[in-house]
């Protein structure tokens, strides 16, 4: 049975002492699964080839390490004699290829894009990407390594962000920014992205890590939201609370010039029957479709806002002359009362139209929601066939309450 003839000192290895070892068979001190392994090495070494291979180790106090073997055969006179042997404990090495190999597979399992950058060389190439980038952008491998990041901004790109990232990479900082990308497509995309420096055991930068995440539905979601909080849900203008507001700049911006301006309330006639008579689906669409009537006559020229039920404002900036708001109001009269066919129906309204100037004087209760619809109620209060009632307010005021 082969056996250790000499060795040099294998404590600081394995735990034995030259004693422990000398006239023991190898196996003795390996992992009984490595044994025909460990024999097989020992085999071929015998025939003549050098071999290497790692196995698992047992240390003298009991516990197990990785170990890398190098057999050799020992040729005197041309004939093999014995087998030579080097062993080094890799279990070090192994732990930090084992960490290194969960890492890999933990970048190429992140769903967020994942570059690495040569901060060494010139222009800063990506030197590798992860398969979630790939996705995300729609380049090939071969398409992106050894090339600078940049190639995802375009036009619409902030530069501000730009300048962001360039004073990381230049100061080797962090950085942290959001900023619109393009894929390969030329599709526009939010890019949440984080850069981080490298550095090796000196200190030096070495490399950059880019992680990107495709935050487009959030910024879609955000924005709707916005949306929301700004425009009535069914007609989709604004609503009552943002018009208002936006009366108050109107008048601020127009308030020291020669032109003025200009409100219509539109309030539908003829609405309510439809609503009770065919159901709040068809009288829905009916809003609908006059929302979108209003919004195609003032479209460029005027603002468009849904105030409370069959009721509309418009606002109308910069006005100098009252003509252009009354032949606007005509117009809004005439789209209005164009049939409107629903669900197998066609059903007809009409409107009345107030219109106030902020040249006029005050003439108007002192709430501000009153002040706003006050001037237009009157002409459907007092019974008047529809048409354009014409009043004025301060809206000066209205903007201060």
């Amino acid at each position: 049975m082969p056996g250790f003839a000499s060795c040099l000192p294998p404590q600081s290895i394995s735990g034995y002492s030259k004693t422990d070892i000398l006239g023991a068979h190898f196996n003795e001190f390996v992992e009984p699964d490595y044994h025909e392994q460990t024999l097989a090495v020992f085999e071929k070494a015998r025939m003549g080839e050098s071999v290497t291979s790692e196995i698992l180790a047992v240390h003298k106090e009991g516990h197990t390490y990785d170990l890398e073997v190098s057999a050799f055969p020992v040729v005197i006179e041309g004939k093999i004699v014995g087998v030579f042997g080097i062993c080094q404990d890799i279990t070090q090495r192994k732990a930090r290829d084992t960490e290194l190999l969960m890492l890999k597979r933990g970048v190429e399992a992140s769903p967020h894009g994942i570059v690495m950058a040569d901060a060494r060389a010139p222009n800063l190439p990506i030197i590798y990407t992860n398969s979630s980038f790939l996705a995300m952008t729609g380049y090939s491998k071969e398409e992106i390594l050894g090339h600078n990041c940049r190639f995802l901004q375009g036009e619409d790109t902030n530069p501000a962000s730009i300048d962001r990232i360039r004073a990381g990479l230049r100061d080797q900082t962090e950085v942290n920014v959001v900023l619109r990308n393009h894929r390969k497509s030329g599709e526009p995309f939010w890019n949440h992205l984080r850069i981080s420096p490298v550095l090796d055991r000196d200190g030096i930068c070495t490399h950059f890590i880019g992680i990107q995440h495709d935050i487009t539905r959030q910024k879609e979601q955000e924005a709707q939201i916005r949306f929301q909080a700004r425009h009535d849900v069914l007609a989709g203008l604004l609503n009552f609370e943002t018009f208002t507001e936006l009366i108050g700049e109107t008048l601020v911006k127009y308030g020291d010039q020669s032109a003025c301006a200009v409100l219509l309330h539109v309030d539908l006639d003829g609405f309510k029957p439809i609503n009770e008579g065919f159901g709040h689906s068809i009288g829905n669409q009916v809003l609908v479709t006059v929302a979108g009537r209003l919004g195609s006559v003032a479209r460029h020229t005027a603002t468009v806002a849904r105030l409370a039920g069959d009721a509309f404002g418009v606002l109308l900036g910069g006005c100098d002359n009252r003509e252009v708001a009354i032949e606007l109001a005509e117009r809004f009269l005439e789209a209005v009362a164009e049939p409107i066919d629903v669900e197998n129906h066609r059903v007809h309204v009409s409107a009345s139209i107030g219109i106030a100037d902020s040249a006029l004087p005050l003439s108007a209760p002192t709430s501000s929601y009153n002040t706003l619809t006050w001037p237009f109620a009157r002409p459907k209060d007092r019974g008047e066939t529809p048409g354009s009632g014409i009043a004025g307010t301060v809206w000066r005021k209205t903007a201060k309450q």
